[in-house]
């Protein structure tokens, strides 16, 4: 369903590795989609024990993805990165299907 990049994949477990919380999964969820655009996600640490009724636990090799079915279809195919550029760093989700 979701490919994470090597860096993506090493990111996560750092961040994991770090957690003092017991924070076991990573949530992805949809948040707007502006018009003629990507939509924008957000990317969260959390316990397992947060887990909603309305979301799948997928295993990313190594850790835990939540989606909710309501945002399975466009996060279908996509691919997590972890970016480091020049005025910006963090995780970038790339979408399978453009915008319509």
């Amino acid at each position: 369903m979701i490919t994470f990049t090597d860096r993506a994949r090493e990111a996560v477990l750092a961040y994991l590795g770090d957690d003092e919380e017991q924070l076991e999964a990573l949530r992805i969820a949809v948040r707007g989609q502006p018009l003629g655009g990507q939509p924008a996600f957000e990317l969260t640490l959390v316990p397992l024990s947060e887990r909603r009724d309305d979301e799948r636990l997928l295993d990313a090799g190594g850790f835990k993805v939540l989606v909710s079915d309501a945002d399975a279809d466009v996060l279908e195919g996509a691919t997590v990165d972890f970016v480091d550029r020049v005025n910006e760093s963090g995780f970038e989700v790339r979408p399978a299907r453009p915008a319509a």
